[in-house]
C-alpha cells in the first residue's frame, strides 16, 4: 500500500480487523495529543448501513465514554463477549445505534503513547487473545504506514522537488553519476560505514564494492536515470563481526545524477528470523503433542497388562510367593501404576495441547464430587492423620463445569496437599460464590513453597525440577493440568504460601459459563 492515501489506508485496515476477526462491525478512532478524547475517524461499510444516528458525534471524551473506552482508560485490548450483561463501566448508546451482542477494541500505541483505538463488534463467537494478537499486529502495522503517510505528505508539501528522496526515509546517502562515481554524501550516521565517506568522493562504486553489490547497483543507477522510477537493491555484507543486511533506493535527482538512500535493514532481518524460528518452534510443540499423544496410547496398553498381571500374582491365585517374590511384585505394580499415572497425565497435557481435549459442561452437586475425591483419598488422610476441615457455602452446592475434570482438579489440589502436610497437621476446602464467579482452595499447613519457585509452580515438570530432593514421589504434572482444566473453563487459578507454614491453593470457575449441555474443543489462551 505504498501509493494509497491515508483513507484508504486506515479504511483497508478496519475493514481487515472485520474480515480477521470475524465481526460484523468496526471502527477507527484517533486519540487528541493529550489522550483526553477519541476522534471518530471511520466506520466499516456495515457499520455504516445499520447505524440510524442521527446527528452523530465524531468527539468523544474520555471522562464521560463508556465500555468502549476503557481501552484508553486501561491502557490495553478490552473483550466483552456479554455486551448485554449490566456493566457499571458502560454509559448506554445513542437511539439507533448498532445493537451490540460483543465487542473488542484495542489501543494503538506510538512508543507510551495512545495513538488510537480500534474496535470491532458482534462476532458470532467469543472474541479471545488470538483476535487480540491479530488486530494488534494489523493495527500496529497500520500506524506504521500511517506515520510514512503523514511523514510524506508533510515533506510533499514543504519540499516538491525532493518528493521521492524523501518518500524513501533516508538513513545514509550518496549522490552518483550516470556510471557509478561517488559524487557527494550526507554525513552518515555512526558506525554506519567501515572507513569514512569523504574516502568514497571520486571513485566509482566498482573500485569500492564486491561484484555482487556494484553491478546491480549500476544497472539500478542506469534504471533510475532512464524510468524516473525508484529503484531498490537488498544486498549482505560479510563483515568480521557476522553478516550486515542493507537495502538501497535509487533515485534520480538531475539529468545524470542518481541519490542512494541506503538503510540497515540488519535488524529487520533478525526479527524476520527470530520470528521463523519462534512458528518452527510453535509448529514443533505441536507434532509434539500430537505425538505424545499417540505414544501415550499405546504405552498404556502394556502397563495396564503389566499391572493386572502383577496383581494377580500378588493374589497367590496361581501359587504360593516367598517374601522376596511378595516384595519384587509389589514394586512392579507399584512402578507399574506411578508410570500409568504419569502417561496418563502427559496424554491428557498433550490432548490440550495439540487442542484436542473436550470439556462437556453440565450442572452437578460440587459438595458430592467434593465427598468423592475426599473419600478415595481417605486411607492416606487416616494414615497421616490429618484432620480435614470443610468451609464450603450453600450456594455453592450446584455448579456448572465439566464434573471429571473438577474431579481431577481437586483431586490432584488435595493430593498435593496430603502429600506435602506433615503427619497431625490440617487441610481446609472451601467454596464461595463472589461476584460471577464460584471459587474453591485447599490450604494445608504443610512444608509451604519456597518464593522463587511460586513462579514456576504450574510449569509442567516443576515439582521434578523445584522438588527433586524431597522423598514424596510424583510427576510433576498435578498442578500444571490443574491450570489447564481451569483455563479450559476459562477461569483463573493461583497460589499463596509461605515456608513452614502452608500453602493455599486457590481457582475459580465463572458461573454462567459459555458452553452448557455440549462437548467443546475451546481456544486455551
Amino acid at each position: 500500500m505504498d501509493g494509497a492515501s491515508l483513507q484508504e489506508i486506515t479504511d483497508f485496515a478496519h475493514e481487515e480487523s472485520v474480515k480477521l476477526t470475524k465481526s460484523k462491525q468496526g471502527y477507527l478512532a484517533f486519540m487528541d495529543p493529550d489522550e483526553s478524547a477519541l476522534i471518530m475517524h471511520s466506520w466499516s461499510k456495515d457499520a455504516m448501513k445499520e447505524c440510524s444516528i442521527k446527528g452523530r458525534k465524531f468527539i468523544y471524551p474520555i471522562e464521560t465514554t463508556g465500555l468502549w473506552g476503557e481501552a484508553v482508560k486501561q491502557r490495553k485490548p478490552i473483550i466483552t463477549n456479554d455486551y448485554q450483561t449490566p456493566n457499571p463501566l458502560k454509559k448506554g448508546y445513542p437511539q439507533g445505534h448498532v445493537e451490540l451482542t460483543r465487542h473488542m477494541n484495542v489501543p494503538i500505541f506510538d512508543g507510551n503513547r495512545i495513538v488510537a483505538v480500534a474496535g470491532v463488534g458482534n462476532k458470532e463467537t467469543p472474541y479471545d487473545e488470538a483476535d487480540v494478537r491479530q488486530m494488534t499486529l494489523l493495527m500496529d502495522g497500520m500506524w506504521g504506514l500511517v506515520k510514512r503517510r503523514n511523514a510524506e505528505d508533510d515533506l510533499y508539501k514543504s519540499e516538491m522537488r525532493n518528493r521521492l528522496i524523501l518518500n524513501s526515509i533516508p538513513d545514509l546517502m550518496f549522490k552518483f553519476s550516470g556510471d557509478g562515481t561517488f559524487l557527494d554524501y550526507n554525513t552518515p550516521p555512526e558506525g554506519s560505514l567501515m572507513f569514512p565517506a569523504s574516502d568514497f568522493i571520486g571513485k566509482n562504486i566498482s573500485d569500492i564494492f564486491p561484484k555482487h553489490i556494484s553491478n546491480p547497483s549500476i544497472v539500478n543507477i542506469k534504471n533510475a536515470l532512464k524510468t524516473g522510477n525508484i529503484e531498490i537493491l537488498n544486498y549482505q555484507i560479510d563483515w568480521d563481526g557476522g553478516v550486515l543486511y542493507y537495502e538501497s533506493r535509487f533515485v534520480a535527482t538531475g539529468d545524470d545524477e542518481v541519490l542512494a538512500i541506503i538503510r540497515d535493514t540488519t535488524d529487520r532481518k533478525e526479527a524476520e528470523k527470530m520470528l521463523r524460528e519462534k512458528a518452527e518452534a510453535e509448529a514443533a510443540n505441536l507434532s509434539k503433542s500430537k505425538f505424545l499423544a499417540n505414544m501415550s496410547h499405546e504405552l498404556r496398553t502394556p502397563l495396564n497388562a503389566v499391572i493386572g498381571f502383577s496383581e494377580m500374582l500378588a493374589s497367590k491365585n496361581f501359587g504360593e510367593l516367598n517374601e522376596k517374590q511378595v516384595r519384587y511384585v509389589k514394586n512392579i505394580s507399584s512402578s507399574g501404576s506411578h508410570l500409568l499415572n504419569l502417561i496418563n497425565d502427559i496424554l491428557d497435557l498433550s490432548k490440550i495441547e495439540a487442542g484436542k481435549m473436550e470439556i462437556f459442561i453440565e450442572e452437578f452437586n460440587s459438595l458430592d464430587a467434593i465427598d468423592e475425591v475426599c473419600y478415595s483419598l481417605m486411607p492416606l488422610i487416616l494414615k497421616k492423620d490429618l484432620k480435614l476441615n470443610f468451609s464450603v457455602d450453600e450456594d455453592v452446592r450446584w455448579i456448572f463445569a465439566d464434573i471429571t475434570k473438577f474431579k481431577q482438579i481437586l483431586y490432584n489440589l488435595l493430593s498435593n496437599a496430603v502429600k506435602f502436610t506433615s503427619e497431625g497437621g490440617s487441610i481446609t476446602i472451601s467454596g464461595s460464590i463472589i461476584g460471577k464467579e464460584v471459587y474453591f482452595s485447599v490450604e494445608d499447613t504443610g512444608k509451604g513453597i519456597a518464593p522463587d519457585s511460586l513462579t514456576s509452580i504450574f510449569d509442567p515438570f516443576s515439582q521434578v525440577e523445584k522438588f527433586e530432593t524431597k522423598v514424596e514421589k510424583g510427576t510433576g504434572l498435578g498442578l500444571a493440568l490443574v491450570k489447564l482444566f481451569v483455563m479450559l473453563h476459562e477461569g483463573r487459578v493461583w497460589v499463596e504460601s509461605e515456608v513452614c507454614k502452608g500453602s493455599k491453593f486457590s481457582f475459580s470457575l465463572p458461573i454462567e459459563p459459555i458452553h452448557i449441555g455440549e462437548s467443546s474443543m475451546p481456544y486455551l489462551k
